[in-house]
């Protein structure tokens, strides 16, 4: 199991990491810290032929933002395909709005205490992650 965190906050990012192991034993997390370098490590699992089982994407990055990031996923044949699931610190109606008309997977208001990021967590790994163990046909 791989998620890729993009996030440029390195704290939110700890926590979210931290998350994870603790809910998944052998998840592997990737991290990247901006839209630029998510997309490079896309691009280098369409290549390995490796590429995450989700990936839970900031919209506020400096350079590219994450809607960018988002739609420029959804635009590439090899990548449309993966669950993007918006987690920020904001949930402007605008910016919910226009996470899903890019196609987000799921928008979810990043939690700002460890307790509620581990039930926010918890909840994507019960429905994305198990997905993603599903068999491919």
């Amino acid at each position: 199991m791989q998620v890729l965190l993009v996030d440029d906050n390195p704290g939110d990012v700890l926590l979210m990491q931290e998350t994870f192991e603790e809910l998944h034993v052998g998840v592997d997390v990737l991290t990247a810290s901006d839209g630029a370098e998510a997309l490079a490590t896309l691009d280098r699992g369409v290549t390995s032929g490796r590429l995450p089982d989700l990936v839970v994407l900031d919209l506020n990055m400096p350079g590219m933002n994450g809607i960018e990031v988002l739609q420029t996923v959804r635009a590439n044949e090899d990548l449309r395909h993966l669950p993007v699931i918006i987690m920020t610190s904001t949930a402007a109606e605008e910016e919910v709005v226009e996470a899903y008309r890019s196609y987000a997977s799921s928008f979810v208001t990043k939690p700002q205490r460890p307790g509620e990021m581990t039930e926010a967590l918890r909840s994507l790994d019960a429905f994305w992650l198990r997905i993603a163990q599903l068999p491919k046909t």
